[in-house]
């Protein structure tokens, strides 16, 4: 196969893993409902059940994040490169894409992030899971809603550039 071709053939498994990875962080933060409902009625396999989408939910956004960067670049290393991938999808490189997420999106993903630390010393420590979390629990389907609008403007420039490598 071409080197145009594995491209084009990379680029529209971008577009459709991408897809799924989303579908996924949709149905985690319906289960983020599902499990801080019955929470907030004293249920505590429920609390933690919401601790697990909470930090699952967040997990299917980094994975979409880690592909888009595979693809065009390199997954950051070191012991903040969970912090640096988030931060590098609110930035263009220059001549391989432009910004997967936009600022404020990147600005509400960021305390998703901060949960899963957070969430496992709480949880060690006995701490205040709830108050940790609402929080999150609130504005998990807002995130969805950014990170979606996100990746549809960025699939639509990864199709336009399948587009043009097909012409």
């Amino acid at each position: 196969m071409a080197a145009r071709d594995e491209r084009i053939a990379q680029l529209k498994r971008l577009v459709a893993d991408g897809a799924r990875d989303l579908g996924v962080a949709r149905t985690l933060a319906a289960a983020v409902d599902e499990c801080a409902q019955r929470a907030k009625d004293g249920d505590r396999p429920a609390l933690f059940g919401t601790v697990y989408a909470l930090e699952s939910f967040y997990s299917a956004c980094e994975d979409l994040f880690a592909r888009i960067e595979r693809t065009y670049a390199t997954i950051p290393a070191g012991e903040r490169w969970h912090h640096d991938l988030l931060l590098g999808m609110s930035q263009t490189l220059d001549g391989m894409r432009p910004a997967v997420l936009r600022t404020e999106t990147m600005v509400l993903l960021m305390p998703y992030l901060d949960f899963r630390r957070a969430a496992k010393h709480a949880i060690y420590q006995q701490g205040p899971l709830w108050t940790l979390m609402s929080d999150r629990v609130d504005g998990v389907h807002a995130v969805v809603a950014a990170v979606s609008t996100d990746w549809d403007a960025f699939a639509a420039w990864v199709r336009s550039q399948v587009d043009e490598l097909e012409r």
